[in-house]
């Protein structure tokens, strides 16, 4: 994965004590018939089941229990996995026929995934990113978990517990990717408030790998960033917005570009512009700036050049004063 199907494995071996406390899912699964508008919503493919919607269940479950949908005919419409914590109870993996849902399964909704990521990685090196998403939650048919990649650390982010007794299967299937040397764990707010359901994970565990003890560097349309995988705002940098950065470089030309929201917010543009940028102007508060610890910073191995080239960081006169700081630099690399 991450560089396609069938790469010879990389330091792959069993998953760590971390993991071998979690109970593995129960055997038994759950079976769930729904009221008639939640069997066409999962027909039309909808990924989620809400408590509401059930009208009729075999036994009580635990987070990460499989639980199977029918329809008022008793028959299939859907296996995902449940949360009894949650109002969305059902996080569906599979719609229409039945699935063993085990690493096999997983392995290949990666593969799938990292097919549709793949052509980041085709690029030449002076466009190369080796950060981005590579699990979209729902969109990848694996709601309520994201993975993203930095360069070779992956960060899983779940935002239900019911994904805990399903890492023993995901991490196998994930660490068949050349690339992976680290896997890091953050929690949602909701995983975080049952930690009764984590088995001793926490925010920020790395699951797999040398531990982090500083932020991590990665490239994004050919430059270099840091992100902090650990302690960083979601997952440790804003890797949706690549897009909207590159288009802020493509409009701006040599004009003045704001800085919305300084550090690693959303559209921020690089600290250090290419070779004949305009000057970047910041108007972040100082509590936007201390929102995360996993602000970016622009790496360029020609740094000499940018410095010579690139006009210097400066204020606009036009933002107010109360939205003006001089606390943020973009530190030297």
């Amino acid at each position: 994965m991450g560089s396609g199907e069938g790469e010879v494995e990389k330091g792959a071996g069993p998953v760590g004590s971390t993991l071998a406390q979690i109970p593995e899912p129960a055997e038994r699964h759950l079976a769930l018939r729904i009221t008639p508008a939640a069997e066409r919503a999962l027909r039309g493919g909808h990924a989620w089941l809400f408590e509401s919607a059930i009208r009729q269940q075999s036994h009580e479950g635990s987070p990460g229990d499989l639980a199977v949908v029918f329809d008022r005919k008793d028959r299939f419409l859907a296996v995902g996995l449940y949360d009894p914590l949650s109002s969305i109870r059902v996080r569906v993996l599979a719609h229409g026929e039945p699935v063993p849902i085990d690493e096999d399964w997983f392995r290949g909704q990666l593969a799938a995934a990292a097919r549709l990521r793949a052509p980041l990685l085709e690029q030449p090196p002076e466009a190369a990113t080796t950060g981005y998403r590579l699990v979209y939650g729902e969109n990848d048919g694996l709601p309520g978990l994201v993975i993203d990649r930095y360069e070779d650390t992956a960060v899983f982010k779940l935002y239900t517990p019911a994904w805990i007794p399903h890492l023993r299967y995901v991490l196998p299937a994930l660490e068949r990717a050349r690339w992976v040397e680290r896997v890091v764990l953050r929690l949602g707010r909701a995983v975080r408030r049952a930690p009764d359901r984590l088995f001793g994970l926490r925010d920020g565990t790395v699951l797999r790998g040398p531990p982090l003890d500083g932020p991590v560097l990665f490239s994004e349309n050919g430059l270099r960033f840091e992100a902090d995988p650990v302690r960083g705002q979601k997952t440790g940098f804003f890797l949706d917005q690549r897009e909207n950065r590159a288009r802020v470089e493509r409009l701006a030309g040599g004009a003045a570009v704001p800085a919305t929201w300084s550090a690693s917010m959303p559209v921020n543009p690089p600290c250090r512009p290419r070779p004949g940028a305009g000057r970047t102007t910041g108007t972040s508060p100082p509590w936007r700036q201390h929102l995360t610890r996993s602000w970016s910073r622009m790496l360029s191995r020609h740094w000499r050049a940018w410095r010579e080239r690139a006009a210097a960081l400066t204020w606009s006169s036009s933002i107010p004063p109360r939205l003006r700081s001089d606390r943020h630099r973009c530190p030297r690399p």
